[in-house]
Parts: C-alpha cells; sequence; structure tokens
C-alpha cells in the first residue's frame, strides 16, 4: 500500500505506470501472440515461429546497447517507445506473406525493448533509494501479473476475430497509452523533464 501511495505522489511514476497497466495487459502478449499470429495468419509454422521470434529478440539486443550508453532519460522516451511499439505492431497485424515479417517484427523488437527499458530507467531514478524495490515490485506486477488477464483475453481475440486481432488490438491500446502519456506529461510539464541516469549527469 506504501509503494502505490508513493507511486500517487509522484507523477513521472504514476503516468509511467499506467501506460505500463494497459500495454502490460493489453500488448506485451507475444507469447501468446505471436504464435497465434504466424500459424494462423500467416499459415506458417512453428519453425518459422521460432525464426521470428529470434529476429525479434535480435532487435531488441540491438537497441538495448543503443540504449545502454544514454546517461538521460525523459518520460517522452517512453512515450515515444509506445508510439513506435504501437505502430509497428498495427503494420505487423497487416503484414501479407512471412518474409515482410522480418523488417517489421525486428522494428517492433526495437520498439518494445525501448520502451521497457526506458519505463524501468525512469522508475530506478526517479524512486528513493528506500522506495526503490518496492516500486520495482509493483512494476514487475504491472507487466507479468497482468498477463494473467491479458493472456486468455488476446487467445479469445484470435479465436473470434483471427490470428491478426491481438496484433492489432495490442498496436491500438499502445497508441492509446502514449496518448495517455503525453497528455498527463504536458499536463504535468515533465514531458522533457531530464532524469539522470549516470553519477556523471548528476554531478
Amino acid at each position: 500500500r506504501e509503494g502505490i501511495r508513493y507511486v500517487i505522489s509522484l507523477p513521472t511514476l504514476w503516468i509511467s505506470f499506467g501506460m505500463l497497466l494497459a500495454i502490460g495487459m493489453l500488448s506485451y502478449n507475444f507469447r501468446v501472440t505471436l504464435p497465434l499470429f504466424v500459424t494462423r495468419a500467416l499459415h506458417s509454422t512453428e519453425s518459422m515461429f521460432t525464426i521470428l521470434y529470434s529476429i525479434f529478440s535480435f532487435g531488441a539486443v540491438i537497441c538495448a546497447l543503443f540504449l545502454a550508453h544514454r546517461s538521460v532519460v525523459h518520460i517522452r522516451h517512453i512515450v515515444i517507445g509506445s508510439i513506435a511499439l504501437g505502430l509497428s505492431m498495427i503494420a505487423l497485424s497487416l503484414v501479407p506473406w512471412v518474409v515482410l515479417a522480418f523488417p517489421v517484427i525486428f522494428i517492433m523488437g526495437m520498439s518494445s525493448i525501448l520502451y521497457m527499458t526506458s519505463t524501468t530507467t525512469l522508475v530506478q531514478v526517479e524512486a528513493k533509494p528506500e522506495m526503490r524495490g518496492r516500486v520495482l515490485a509493483l512494476q514487475t506486477v504491472l507487466n507479468a501479473g497482468t498477463t494473467l488477464l491479458g493472456g486468455p483475453f488476446s487467445g479469445w481475440l484470435a479465436d473470434a476475430f483471427g490470428g491478426r486481432a491481438p496484433i492489432m488490438f495490442g498496436g491500438i491500446i499502445s497508441l492509446a497509452a502514449a496518448d495517455f502519456g503525453y497528455y498527463y506529461a504536458q499536463k504535468y510539464r515533465i514531458y522533457s523533464q531530464e532524469i539522470c541516469n549516470t553519477t556523471e549527469c548528476a554531478s
């Protein structure tokens, strides 16, 4: 409870966590949505899913290496990551052939790690040391715990509307979350507020 009260008291945290609640539950269900998309929408095999997921992971690693050199993070990086994730998911849902999915899913992997790494970095730097553990635990619940609801819902979407539907829906949710984050970050005038990620930046 104390961790929740602390998050609510800081606009930077509750805005990013509000976005994470939606994206973690309805967009970040790749272990459910991608196999269904590959087998049902693209009519391909489990081996092709493995290849596509490897490309997705490779894009995530490339973006993570780039982000590791950044010393400053803004809440706008979370918003940009959410926009990029939403657009790439919508683009993937419209891909007609497997070969066209390769570059799109690579970009989607980069976008997903841009969003998640920016969110985690912001939490680690913004939270007070004595509250950091509780805030990170809450972030884990919002990211991983909500898949208990989002996973079955994504599976239902695929059964009801086809393998492309949960990918498309997740992209729309990600864009809606970005709009939410942008609106409130501008309202509280923290959209471009610099938050240092290294001791050099702090000094």
